[in-house]
């Protein structure tokens, strides 16, 4: 499968199209590091699904500049995840 040598749409931008993320100044990532209220809708996207021990303040590398549906699908709190009956995935892929 090729893959794309051009770069896909830098942070900046997915920060934008992600309506969770703010332009945050200095200190926001140490607020959400320690505010234990915080739910999988107002968490940036890096953050969902990963047990809070292993938060970042800052989106790893390795997840930057990420087209936005992978952005989608990683913001996506595994318990909204449901698996898609067989009739399902051919309706789709007809």
């Amino acid at each position: 499968m090729p893959h794309s040598t051009t770069l896909s749409i830098p942070a900046a931008t997915i920060t934008l199209l992600d309506e969770k993320l703010t332009d945050a100044d200095a200190d926001t990532p140490a607020r959400f590091l320690h505010d234990h209220g915080i739910t999988a809708e107002t968490l940036p996207f890096w953050l969902v699904n990963v047990p809070r021990s292993q938060w970042t303040s800052e989106c790893p590398a390795f997840l930057r500049d990420q087209p936005p549906k992978n952005v989608q699908c990683l913001a996506t709190p595994d318990s909204h995840y449901r698996r898609q009956s067989w009739e399902e995935v051919q309706e789709i892929t007809s």
